[in-house]
């Protein structure tokens, strides 16, 4: 058999296990979380998962004038968790704390406490870089 034509059954059998890799492992997440960070705003975002505000959580969104709504929606798409701020092997609920900005650039940050059914926000606070 001349290279030609082995390269091109190898480049059919490669193309085809691509293709049923993708539908295996792919195809029905909603967004492909292959680190920590994207994990983590993976579970807050699920279904299943209640997203909780504490009081005084929401006394502190109240105080800086955040929209609900604007955590739930730009929290998740831009937040970036910082890992060596919290608590992340903590049991059975990890704490996280996590950076984003809002409309008006203000950089926010929030504490999160997660466990598997629930998580609750527990603090937001403007961000100072230490």
């Amino acid at each position: 058999m001349k290279f030609p034509k082995r390269l091109r059954l190898y480049l059919t059998g490669f193309g085809i296990g691509l293709l049923l890799s993708y539908a295996w492992l792919v195809k029905d997440r909603k967004r492909i979380s292959w680190f920590p960070s994207a994990r983590v705003m993976m579970h807050i975002e699920d279904e299943k998962v209640k997203l909780l505000y504490s009081d005084s959580a929401m006394m502190q969104i109240k105080r800086l004038k955040i929209d609900t709504p604007l955590i739930d929606s730009l929290f998740l798409q831009t937040a970036d968790v910082d890992f060596g701020k919290g608590a992340p092997r903590k049991k059975p609920c990890a704490t996280y704390v996590a950076n984003f900005t809002d409309e008006d650039s203000r950089q926010i940050e929030v504490v999160l406490k997660s466990c598997k059914t629930y998580v609750t926000v527990q603090k937001v606070s403007l961000y100072k870089e230490d």
